[in-house]
């Protein structure tokens, strides 16, 4: 067979290389979605266990296939919107509200408690008109998990953890892909800058939880 590539037409180009932003969004139980400002600091944790399976067939036990038996996805990021209400309270686990003395203020309770709901990432291109990155986990488990910057020198930022779960029922929406195959883990999707809202949007209404 004579040595082909897929993409010899576009691995040369410098396209596909790109500075990405985040922009980070949770959905409860709710139809509206919550914006945790500005973010930073985003972390994948991917954790696979494999099982070996061995044959002695040729005379001395090898390795003749290795298959995943248990796997486990989660992100982290940071806030530094530390004095949004709704952040703060995610960030707690429990219920928040309105202070009583003076303009703005508010309270969160601390129960240590995730939430759970759907997780969006869009992630913009620094160049105008670039690509953009959009993630989408239909069913996740938020989490508050430590705090920094509170030192008289840094800015201040809260971390959260984010456990990505199964939904076994989820497709990838009709109305941002020709197939529709199953990913109960979510997906990824690259889209024109100028298309975001657009996916954005078909997305929202494609894993809508009410």
């Amino acid at each position: 067979m004579p040595f082909v590539v897929t993409n010899a037409a576009t691995a040369p180009s410098a396209d596909p290389v790109a500075v990405l932003g985040l922009r980070s969004y949770f959905r409860g139980d709710a139809n509206a979605w919550h914006d945790f400002g500005h973010v930073r600091a985003p972390q994948r944790e991917q954790d696979l266990t494999e099982l070996e399976i061995k044959s002695a067939r040729l005379g001395r036990l090898a390795v003749i296939k290795k298959v995943t038996t248990e796997a486990s996805l989660e992100f982290t990021f940071e806030s530094i919107s530390v004095f949004d209400q709704a952040t703060v309270a995610l960030h707690s686990g429990g219920p928040a509200g309105d202070g009583v003395i003076g303009a703005g203020a508010f309270y969160a309770t601390e129960e240590f408690l995730g939430t759970p709901g759907q997780l969006l990432l869009v992630k913009p291109n620094a160049e105008a008109g670039g690509m953009a990155l959009i993630q989408f986990y239909p069913n996740v488990l938020m989490k508050g998990d430590g705090e920094e910057g509170a030192d008289g020198e840094n800015e201040s930022s809260l971390t959260f953890r984010v456990t990505i779960l199964p939904d076994e029922d989820y497709v990838v929406p009709a109305g941002i892909a020709v197939a529709t195959p199953a990913a109960p883990f979510g997906f990824r999707y690259a889209t024109p800058a100028a298309s975001v809202d657009a996916a954005i949007d078909a997305i929202s209404d494609g894993a809508n939880p009410a």
